[in-house]
Parts: C-alpha cells; structure tokens; sequence
C-alpha cells in the first residue's frame, strides 16, 4: 500500500492493472481482483466489513426502538369529519369499488352513526338526574374504553393492509349502533318513569 500524495488517501495497486495502465488504481478500502476473462471481483477489506456490520446493527438498533414503542392508538377515525364535507365521489356508497372509497364509505357510516349516538346521549343526560348524570357519564367514558379495546382486536388481524380503516370503521359502527339501541332503551324507560 502507498499514499497517494495529492489526497493523501490509501491505495492498492493491481499488478495487472498497472502493465495495461501505467498509473495505479486509487480504489480506498476496497480491493478489486481481475481475472480471465474480463471479470471484476469485489473483495472488502475489513474495514468495509466493519462499517457495513454497523451500518446493519445501527438499522436494527433503530426498528427496535421503533418497535418497541408504547403502542400507538386506533387511527384517530372520528377526527375526520367526513360527513360535512363528503367528497363528490362518495355520494354514492352503494357503486364504492375501490378500497380507498369503500375506506370513507364505511368511516361516513361510523360517522353518523356516532352522530345519532351523542343525540341520543344527550337526550338521556337531560332527562337524568344530577347524580345519575356522573353515572351516565362515567358509563359512557367506560363503553368508549370497551370501544376501542373491542375494535383493537380486528386492528391487530388486518394490521399492515388496506382494509385496515374500513374493519375498523365497521367494528366502531356495530359497537355503536349497538350502544345507541341501549342508550335508547334507557331514554324510554326514563320517559315511562317520569
């Protein structure tokens, strides 16, 4: 190995390659070996090796960390508000074909099916007393919790592909269809009791 003198970088020099050229190859860390016929082969050098190996452990380091991040919530759905400003597109659910219409169509339908749910709920919260009013609160608090925790189990199945936001926005829709016929049931027995 020489230096070179004007970049002061070192370099190797290739018997085969200095006949035919005359001048050396300046190749730093890297070692190129010509055979017959006309082949380039590559060999690293141990310097080579180590930075690529770090390079890879750097990566790794780096997805862990990334993996082992607290668990991110559902995709906020019910922060879009789709339903005052539905694209032209979807004025039509029933003709969706592609899976990013059919995405929106199913979060629409959560949408306003959580519409009604918060009618229906404040229905019930007036038509309470103030000590049932924290009862009903805290309830509903609770059902989001079992929301959410309900709809994880389907994240967690369709997890990485596009029908991702539709399953959710579907299991976010029954759960509360389901919830708004229950709320319902409590707003007419109320009703009855007054």
């Amino acid at each position: 190995m020489q230096r070179d003198s004007v970049q002061g970088k070192k370099t190797m020099r290739s018997p085969s390659i200095n006949g035919v050229f005359g001048k050396p190859l300046l190749i730093p860390k890297t070692i190129f070996i010509f055979s017959f016929p006309f082949s380039l082969k590559r060999v690293e050098t141990t310097a080579m090796r180590t930075k690529h190996i770090g390079m890879v452990v750097g990566c790794l380091m780096a997805i862990s960390t990334w993996a082992q991040r607290p668990a991110a919530q559902s995709p906020a759905l019910e922060h879009i508000d789709i339903l005052s400003h539905p694209p032209d597109v979807l004025t039509n659910c029933d003709s969706a074909q592609t899976q990013t219409d059919l995405n929106l169509c199913a979060q629409m339908r959560f949408q306003k099916a959580d519409h009604e749910l918060n009618a229906v709920y404040k229905q019930l919260i007036g038509l309470v007393s103030k000590d049932e009013k924290a009862i009903v609160m805290e309830a509903q608090r609770q059902w989001i919790v079992y929301r959410d925790a309900h709809c994880k189990i389907y994240e967690k199945m369709y997890e990485g592909g596009s029908a991702l936001l539709m399953v959710i926005a579907n299991c976010k829709e029954a759960t509360t269809l389901s919830r708004i016929t229950e709320l319902k049931e409590l707003v007419a027995e109320r009703k009855l009791r007054q």
